[in-house]
C-alpha cells in the first residue's frame, strides 16, 4: 500500500517501477507494518483463541461466527473504533455480516482489515486518515 502511494498521494506507476520503497514511502510503510501488526494480533486472537506461541487445528487463518461471537469481547483493548464499538452480541452478529464480504460464513484476515479501516475511515479518526494516505482524508 505505502509503495503505491506517491507524494501526493495518487497512484502513479510511472513514478517509480522499481520495487524499492522511496523515502518518501518508507513513513508510510512502518506506519502500515504497525497497523497491520495490530490488526493480525487481533485477529489471531479470535482465530483458534490467540493461543500464544502455539496453533492447533482451531488456528485456520479464518475467523467463523462461532469463534467470533465466544471472543470479541476480548478486542476493546486494541484501540480500533470498529472493534471497540461492538459491545453485544447482536452488534458483534451486525460486524461479522459486514466482515464476511463474500458471505460464505467466514471472515479472511484480508476482510477483517478492511472492516477495521472502513470503520475508521467512516469515523474519520486519524488513524482513518492515515489508511487513507496523504491527500486522501476523507472530506
Amino acid at each position: 500500500a505505502a509503495k503505491s502511494l506517491t507524494s501526493n498521494g495518487t497512484t502513479d506507476n510511472e513514478v517509480d517501477k522499481d520495487a524499492y520503497v522511496t523515502f518518501a514511502e518508507f513513513r508510510m510503510l512502518n506506519a502500515y507494518l504497525c497497523i497491520y501488526a495490530a490488526m493480525l494480533d487481533a485477529f489471531a486472537k479470535i482465530d483458534g483463541g490467540g493461543k500464544e506461541g502455539s496453533e492447533d487445528h482451531e488456528d485456520d487463518r479464518r475467523i467463523d461466527r462461532e469463534e467470533w461471537q465466544s471472543s470479541y469481547t476480548q478486542l476493546h483493548e486494541y484501540g480500533f473504533v470498529g472493534l471497540s464499538q461492538i459491545t453485544t452480541d447482536e452488534a458483534a452478529s451486525e460486524a461479522f455480516d459486514k466482515m464476511d464480504a463474500d458471505g460464505k460464513g467466514m471472515v479472511l484476515f484480508r476482510e477483517f482489515c478492511e472492516y477495521i479501516k472502513g470503520a475508521e475511515v467512516e469515523s474519520n479518526t486519524e488513524l482513518g486518515k492515515l489508511l487513507l494516505g496523504p491527500s486522501l482524508e476523507k472530506k
